[in-house]
């Protein structure tokens, strides 16, 4: 039974929450939770990760048990308060796990601070690297729509949620499935509220210079668009030309959440990437 202390840790002016486990001074994990999401939602891969790592789980700002601003979700504010986070724990260049806006949010970071991350896995990443800017009115309006849903998923009971989500994602856990539900009714209505600020933000970060700004090793891992995964094989090439040391495994049959759809996939793959890097 892992034992995870929690602590709020103050960045500026905001009190972040993680849950930190597994042994002090060993490689440390950090694990960057996608929009909806909190740190909690890693907890079933973090179990296989703290015999020989401390893992450290983080909630993003406006989301689990962290501080809500009414507005600064931008890639850039989720950059500084990893570093902030890493600093105040005195980390000594941790492994960034990031899923989704995670994963975007560990993508820039390796190519601002390339000092920070030993290694990056990015978990289905949204394809900014090929998203025009300004943005089209076609992707506002896709923004707009999810802004709309997970607004109207936060209206929803637990066991409504639970229900949706079963539905939705046969291939779940049950624990992973009570943890989103947990984690949506939690989520700050600010963020969604945002999403277009972030959208816009995202649009204008110069992805071809930031890409091959990377040094450390990079995994990508990422399942089928036509199960809901975010990355196609155009995207996942594109990704390649920017980082030429990528590696790229796709996990067949999962969606946008590889890590629990192929959970046993996903840890393989990670393993794997670990002892090599």
């Amino acid at each position: 039974m892992v034992t995870w202390q929690r602590q709020v840790v103050r960045v500026g002016t905001l009190g972040l929450h993680v849950a930190r486990a597994g042994p002090r001074g060993a490689p440390a994990v950090v694990a960057l939770h996608g929009i909806g999401d909190d740190g909690a939602c890693w907890t079933e891969l973090a179990d296989e990760l703290v015999g020989e790592h401390e893992v450290v789980l983080l909630d993003a700002r406006g989301h689990g048990r962290s501080d809500a601003p009414v507005r600064g979700y931008a890639t850039d504010e989720h950059v500084a308060d990893v570093i902030g986070v890493v600093t105040a724990l005195r980390l000594h260049r941790p492994t960034l796990l990031g899923h989704s806006m995670g994963a975007v949010t560990a993508l820039v970071l390796a190519a601002l601070h390339p000092e920070l991350p030993r290694r990056i896995v990015l978990e289905d990443p949204p394809p900014w690297w090929r998203r025009p800017h300004p943005p089209s009115a076609a992707d506002l309006a896709r923004t707009d729509s999810l802004r709309r849903t997970i607004l109207a998923l936060k209206r929803r009971t637990h066991e409504e949620l639970v229900a949706i989500q079963r539905e939705a994602a046969p291939r779940w856990s049950q624990a992973a499935v009570q943890q989103w539900a947990s984690s949506t009714q939690r989520l700050s209505p600010f963020v969604p509220l945002a999403l277009e600020e972030q959208h816009r933000s995202n649009s204008a970060l110069e992805i071809a210079r930031l890409l091959a700004a990377v040094r450390c090793p990079v995994l990508v891992l990422h399942g089928d668009p036509e199960r809901g995964g975010a990355l196609d094989a155009v995207a996942a090439a594109t990704l390649r030309q920017g980082i030429a040391h990528a590696e790229v495994e796709r996990l067949p049959g999962a969606g946008h959440a590889p890590r629990h759809e192929d959970p046993a996939g996903y840890v393989a793959a990670l393993r794997r990437f670990l002892a090599r890097t």
